[in-house]
């Protein structure tokens, strides 16, 4: 009898460790479709070209099951100007991309579903360099009065060209940040859009021209 108990534990265990095994070996199934698109390289969401620079977009960041395939659309559409690398979510702008303010909408499929992310980048492409007076001048005027148009008010005077070019870097921190976030600017006031915020970047870019 205690023999008979033994075979019937051992079968039992034997049957158990095969059970474990083929849950083990269940293929697996995709259940994360794609999600929080982002391009790290900028944190804006905004990519400014020079007017006869090449750009590109850095690899695409996103999360979701197995593999990825990116595709893109652009507003308006420019057929030949831009490329996107269907696996890493690259998108290139070539030098010969027209002036002006393109919104790129992407599209991530993976086996459980396709996504379409609206405005992932908001794209500046330059027609001229930005200067002081003609572009950022005015935009400090309207977007950072009073508290930084008032060269008797205390605080930095940004509708000088020298005190402007140095606090870019601070400028731009300032008004990427969120609304809730300590430092934003401008303080109790709308954030600046894409566009403006490309208009900041760009002058960065082509040389903070007077």
């Amino acid at each position: 009898m205690k023999t008979t108990r033994l075979i019937i534990l051992a079968l039992a265990s034997a049957l158990f460790f095969i059970a474990s095994c083929d849950d083990d070996n269940e293929p697996f199934v995709p259940t994360v479709p794609p999600s929080n698109l982002d391009y790290p390289n900028h944190p804006s969401d905004t990519v400014t070209i020079g007017f006869f620079e090449e750009a590109t977009s850095g690899p695409a960041s996103i999360l979701g099951d197995t593999v990825i395939s990116f595709s893109f659309t652009s507003r308006p559409y420019h057929e030949g100007d831009m490329a996107i690398d269907n696996s890493t979510g690259e998108i290139i702008f070539r030098s010969t991309l027209s002036p002006g303010f393109y919104e790129i909408d992407v599209t991530a499929v993976n086996e459980v579903a396709s996504q379409v992310f609206r405005r992932a980048l908001v794209v500046n492409k330059l027609e001229s360099p930005p200067t002081f007076s003609n572009d950022i001048q005015p935009l400090l005027q309207s977007k950072c009065a009073p508290c930084h148009t008032n060269p008797e008010g205390g605080l930095p005077y940004y509708l000088d060209y020298a005190n402007a070019s140095q606090a870019i870097e601070a400028i731009l921190d300032r008004v990427q940040r969120s609304p809730d976030e300590g430092g934003f600017m401008p303080m109790r006031g709308e954030p600046l859009s894409a566009e403006e915020v490309g208009l900041l970047q760009g002058w960065q870019n082509e040389g903070l021209i007077e």
